[in-house]
C-alpha cells in the first residue's frame, strides 16, 4: 500500500523584495518562542512606559526552562503548560468610522484585530556572512521546517517568498536564475558590473551569458 502524499499549503507570508546583487541563500524555519510575558509595562522608543499588550502575568518558559546560554531551552515543558511557542499573535489597530446620510463622520471606533501567525525566521547559509552552521544550530535550538506545520517552504534566495520549483546542489529555488546567482556566489565568481550606462549595458549582457551557461546540477 502506497503512502498518501500530504498536500502542503502555499507559503503564506511575504518576506520582502529579493536583491539580485546580494545573492545569499537563506532558509525559512519556524522558531520557538514562549508567548508568556510577565512584564506589565514596556518602554517605547521615546522612553515612556506603556501597558504591555502581550502581558500574561506568567513567567516566560525560555527563562524558566533555560538549558544553556546558546539559546537552548526545554520547549516540551512549555508546550505541556498549554503554550504555543511556534506561533505568535499579531495585533493591528483599525479605525472604523460611522457616517450619516450626508457622509459626515458622526462616530468612530477603534478595533483591535488579532491574527495568529507562525514565528518564521530566515537562517543564512552562506560562508561569506556566516560559518554555514546556522541552520544546524537553529534546529538544535528547536527550530522546525515549515513542512512540519503543513506549509511549503519558500525559495531559498534571501527575501524571496515565491514557491520552490527548482532543486539543485545549491538549494531549492523558485527559478533557475535564483539558483544560478547563488551558485555563482558559492563558487566565489565575480560577475560583471558596469559603471556608466554604456559599460553597465555591456556588463549586464556578459552577466546574463555567464548565468545562462552555468551548470547548477539540477536534481529531480
Amino acid at each position: 500500500m502506497t503512502e498518501k502524499k500530504v498536500q502542503l499549503k502555499p507559503y503564506p507570508y511575504h518576506d520582502g523584495t529579493p536583491n539580485e546583487n546580494a545573492a545569499v541563500r537563506s532558509i525559512a524555519v519556524v522558531k520557538p518562542e514562549c508567548p508568556m510575558d510577565s512584564r506589565p509595562e514596556i518602554l517605547g522608543r521615546d522612553g515612556v512606559a506603556r501597558p504591555n499588550p502581550a502581558y500574561t502575568g506568567e513567567e516566560n518558559c525560555q527563562q524558566k526552562y533555560k538549558i544553556n546560554s546558546q539559546g537552548k531551552w526545554d520547549i516540551e515543558k512549555c508546550i505541556s503548560l498549554g503554550h504555543d511557542p511556534y506561533h505568535f499573535t499579531q495585533r493591528r489597530t483599525v479605525l472604523e468610522e460611522v457616517t450619516d446620510e450626508n457622509g459626515y463622520v458622526v462616530d468612530s471606533k477603534t478595533r483591535i484585530i488579532k491574527q495568529k501567525k507562525l514565528n518564521v525566521i530566515r537562517v543564512t547559509d552562506n560562508i561569506r556572512v556566516s560559518s554555514r552552521q546556522e541552520v544546524a544550530l537553529a534546529l538544535a535550538r528547536g527550530c522546525k521546517f515549515l513542512e512540519e506545520f503543513g506549509y511549503a517552504s519558500p525559495c531559498e534566495f534571501r527575501s524571496c517568498s515565491q514557491p520552490q520549483q527548482v532543486q539543485t546542489q545549491y538549494g531549492k529555488y523558485c527559478s533557475e536564475r535564483h539558483a544560478r546567482l547563488i551558485a555563482a556566489d558559492a563558487r566565489k565568481m565575480m560577475l560583471p558590473f558596469g559603471g556608466d550606462p554604456v559599460t553597465q549595458a555591456q556588463a549586464m549582457e556578459e552577466k546574463e551569458q555567464i548565468l545562462e551557461t552555468m551548470n547548477i546540477s539540477r536534481v529531480g
